[in-house]
């Protein structure tokens, strides 16, 4: 289910969610951006994340986006003035609170290189980093944050490009 909070629904998504038939686990992505995938749609990086997603155990998706404007092409979102979204810095708040406050949920990062434009994941590294300490001052280990491995240039890698034997090791913030 894809839905909206605000009135810019036709440019901007927030939260993408999907339930497979299976599973045990509640995972959270956060991605580059969302394409064209939407509550009755997946695209081809959705299918990725659902089929490695259900290899994995899991039975809940939650996919947020480091950015919110809906486009199929990376490229665009460096042309626009503001691909983030006014309200995407709250509903990735939202969704880490989520994720803190639910012990049987994992946050996997899978933006790639693109991810940099402005900084921006840089920004929410920062946000994970902050409620990665809280976590761990808890000394629970089930809220990991994960990842396919890292690009050369140290990004989380994008599930689209990844072999189908994959699978998620932790991610060091």
């Amino acid at each position: 289910m894809s839905f909206c909070l605000f009135s810019e629904c036709r440019s901007y998504r927030w939260i993408l969610k999907r339930e497979l038939l299976s599973g045990k686990k509640t995972i959270l992505f956060i991605g580059l951006n969302p394409s064209k995938a939407n509550s009755s749609h997946n695209d081809r990086t959705l299918m990725r994340i659902i089929n490695f997603s259900s290899s994995w155990n899991y039975k809940n998706i939650y996919i947020i986006n480091l950015f919110g404007l809906i486009s199929k092409s990376p490229l665009q979102l460096s042309k626009s003035n503001d691909p983030i979204g006014e309200n995407n810095d709250l509903i990735t708040l939202k969704s880490l609170e989520f994720w803190r406050e639910n012990n049987n949920c994992d946050l996997w990062l899978g933006w790639g290189d693109k991810g940099q434009l402005n900084g921006r994941d840089l920004k929410v590294l920062k946000l994970i980093k902050n409620f990665s300490n809280f976590k761990s001052n808890e000394n629970n280990y089930s809220k990991r944050v994960l990842s396919l491995g890292l690009s050369k240039k140290g990004n989380p890698r994008h599930p689209l490009y990844m072999p189908n034997h994959s699978f998620l090791r932790r991610f060091d913030l």
